[in-house]
């Protein structure tokens, strides 16, 4: 079928869907034919679809199409053979560009297969060692420095990338290892492309987020297991530049199906492995990482310029509720928003709590002061009953991570509206929707009747509202005062 046409008839098809919707058409009947639709369009229209050609009349038409045409022979075979595949490209920062004095080594990455290099850092300017750059070469200038101190650097030894200063700016060679002379031989001038660490990084969020704002923008995440380290990742590719991460654990086996880090980090500290992950998205990202209980770490940590209420967030993605009412407390005393996210058991669902003290609202602990106590309770039974291996069964809650990742996508969506509450430029997303407790499911295996009734679409989304008569500490009392 030619593209324009069907591009022609499926507009008019949805046009004439909306005018029989209009006319009181159900479009959730059983009965409902989307081809009806489209079909009436065509008759109703200056010409009628051409039929999908049958696989062997298709190849036929490919056939006559591609005989006689060289060009595009050679260009598929060329395509279809990927030892021919090579990008001869580099990327380097604009600051390496502009720093017109530096001679010396760069570091980042060289891709074989592909003939891709990147530059992230040099001297003076070097990468957080968590990425893993290593010296793919280095910068010259007519009466530097001898090249011989850097080659023993490189990384390959035999290949490697050399920068020359010219009236046009850097250019970039790739070069071999010429093992008469000792040097290093230029081979190939590399095609050239400069970026900037917002801009290009991030340039597929330009216009959705003010990314350069939320540079500063600092989120305090408590618990970084399976639900804190998707929030992490998701938030630094978002553009948020500031993050404290407090965790106690290590990752261990076990963690692995549901954990955004990999087998390389059995055994590390959460935080330390989430960090790792964080700068590898953002190398300029600050990360301070605390391995304690949140109760433990000595606010504000020398960092007041952190916890701005226009430029923080609190996050609570602890495994209990008496973790998350901490982190409340501490956001409430700071002044800045909080916001809990917890999953049901197999992560069908779950529930989505915020605070903000400048409106006054309810804190965490008074919201679930009930079930704070019966959380405390049961943790004492489970360790006063059972031993460690049945604990660890008790305990144990496996969700799949397609149902952890549906969660933390709304969840760091209402973050976002939060972080850019007060920015009349930011298209919120949900938030503004939503009320302090909001419920959630993306799935339809809920394992109890009254959840099926309250939710009874698979991906169901139900806010609560929480009465004053909740309100029971001091914060919350008086700021209703």
């Amino acid at each position: 079928m030619n593209n324009d046409k069907y591009d022609e008839q499926k507009a008019a098809g949805l046009s004439a869907l909306d005018q029989d919707d209009q006319e009181g058409v159900d479009l959730s009947s059983d009965n409902f034919d989307l081809d009806h639709f489209f079909n009436k369009a065509a008759a109703e229209g200056e010409t009628a679809a051409d039929p999908m050609p049958e696989d062997e009349d298709f190849e036929k038409t490919l056939g006559e199409a591609m005989r006689g045409n060289s060009e595009l022979i050679d260009l598929l075979d060329e395509m279809d053979d990927e030892s021919s595949f090579s990008l001869n490209k580099i990327v380097f920062p604009e600051e390496l560009d502009k720093d017109s004095d530096y001679t010396g080594p760069v570091y980042g990455f060289y891709r074989k297969e592909t003939g891709y290099h990147v530059i992230f850092g040099w001297e003076g300017h070097m990468v957080p060692t968590e990425i893993g750059a290593v010296c793919i070469g280095f910068i010259k200038n007519e009466g530097g420095k001898d090249e011989s101190e850097w080659i023993q650097e490189v990384a390959d030894g035999h290949l490697c990338v050399i920068g020359e200063r010219t009236q046009e700016g850097l250019v970039f060679y790739s070069a071999a290892h010429d093992a008469e002379t000792g040097s290093f031989q230029k081979i190939k001038k590399l095609e050239s492309e400069v970026y900037t660490m917002t801009k290009k990084l991030f340039s597929r969020n330009a216009g959705l987020i003010e990314t350069n704002w939320l540079n500063e923008v600092c989120a305090v995440i408590s618990g970084c297991g399976s639900v804190g380290s998707l929030v992490a990742l998701q938030l630094a590719r978002s553009g948020v530049g500031r993050f404290v991460l407090i965790d106690e654990d290590c990752v261990e086996i076990h963690n692995i199906c549901r954990h955004q880090c990999g087998l390389r980090d059995v055994g590390r500290r959460k935080v330390d492995a989430v960090k790792e992950r964080i700068l590898c998205i953002n190398p300029n990202a600050e990360v301070i990482c605390f391995r304690r209980k949140f109760q433990e770490v000595p606010w504000p940590y020398g960092k007041e310029e952190w916890l701005l209420p226009e430029k923080a967030i609190f996050i609570g993605t602890c495994d209990n509720r008496v973790g998350n009412a901490f982190v409340c407390d501490a956001a409430y005393e700071a002044g800045v928003p909080f916001a809990a996210l917890g999953f049901n058991a197999r992560a069908w669902g779950g529930e989505i709590f915020t605070c903000l003290p400048e409106r006054h609202e309810i804190c965490y602990r008074c919201a679930f002061k009930k079930q704070i106590e019966e959380s405390i309770e049961q943790e004492r039974r489970s360790h006063d009953y059972i031993d460690a291996e049945d604990a660890g069964k008790v305990t144990f809650e496996p969700g799949l991570d397609v149902d952890i990742e549906f969660g933390v996508g709304l969840f760091d969506k209402i973050i976002l509206d939060i972080i850019n509450r007060n920015n009349e430029e930011y298209l919120p997303r949900i938030y503004h929707k939503l009320t302090q407790y909001t419920f959630f499911s993306g799935t339809d295996q809920k394992p109890e009747a009254f959840w099926k009734r309250l939710m009874k679409d698979p991906i169901s989304i139900k806010k609560a509202g929480l009465p004053d008569i909740l309100r029971r500490c001091d914060h919350c009392i008086r700021k209703q005062m």
